[in-house]
């Protein structure tokens, strides 16, 4: 009798078929950690499958978020559909790792975050910690003219050594409406000068204090600059002069 459930005799058998499972890991890098609005930077997701099974049919959701604007992409195994944002794997034996690239442009829209992730797999993945990574940028501000090169060397030595022997502004040269003003600890203005050249000996300005030309004594002295650009912010600040 074939149908009395007894397993204990030798006419009945059973046998359990192990559902297959695999272990994909997902790891996603990024090319450089900061960048500024306008540069290049290049995404890379790889995908591994640590068995024990061969994995088929491997999808996997890569949204660009609206931080960047896709430049192209490269797989080396399967398709990317950029409309879709989903990577499609048919095949990734045991041991094996696929890997995708996406070249994207920065934009000046703050979500720079991206992400993957395990969205199916024919298989079961026994393992879902490491079916998602992410990575992204740190966005430089765009540094503007007067942090690039608008240094003021606020102390000078006007001793005619030919060393640090004027008030030394980098770049006011691109500023040719600039007014420079400086004043003393009481306030009085000894010197001012509209299109300042980096020219300044440390000398009384002969139109705007005792209408003398004299050395000023060494100590701390207030400056003003105004760039006369309408754009650039004026700066101000001590400077020292030492003889």
């Amino acid at each position: 009798d074939n149908d009395d459930n007894d397993q204990s005799e030798d006419d009945e058998d059973n046998h359990t078929i192990p559902t297959p499972t695999v272990d994909l890991s997902i790891a996603k890098t990024v090319d450089r950690q900061e960048a500024m609005v306008g540069d290049t930077v290049i995404f890379s997701v790889t995908v591994t499958n640590n068995g024990p099974y061969e994995a088929s049919n491997i999808e996997i959701s890569d949204v660009l978020p609206s931080g960047y604007q896709l430049v192209s992409i490269s797989v080396d195994n399967g398709v990317y559909d950029p409309i879709t944002s989903f990577w499609d794997i048919p095949y990734l034996g045991i041991g094996s790792t696929s890997r995708l690239e996406m070249t994207v442009t920065v934009t000046d829209i703050n979500d720079y975050v991206n992400s993957a992730m395990l969205t199916y797999a024919d298989q079961i993945d026994s393992n879902t910690a490491n079916d998602q990574a992410q990575s992204g940028i740190d966005l430089l501000e765009e540094q503007s003219v007067e942090e690039e090169c608008l240094i003021i060397y606020n102390e000078f030595s006007p001793n005619n050594d030919g060393l640090n022997d004027v008030f030394f502004i980098e770049c006011i040269e691109d500023y040719p409406n600039n007014f420079l003003q400086v004043f003393n600890r009481w306030g009085n203005k000894v010197f001012q000068k509209k299109g300042y050249k980096n020219d300044w000996h440390g000398t009384v300005s002969a139109t705007s204090f005792y209408g003398s030309d004299i050395n000023l004594p060494v100590g701390t002295y207030f400056y003003l600059l105004d760039f006369g650009d309408g754009k650039t912010s004026v700066k101000s600040g001590w400077l020292y002069i030492s003889r």
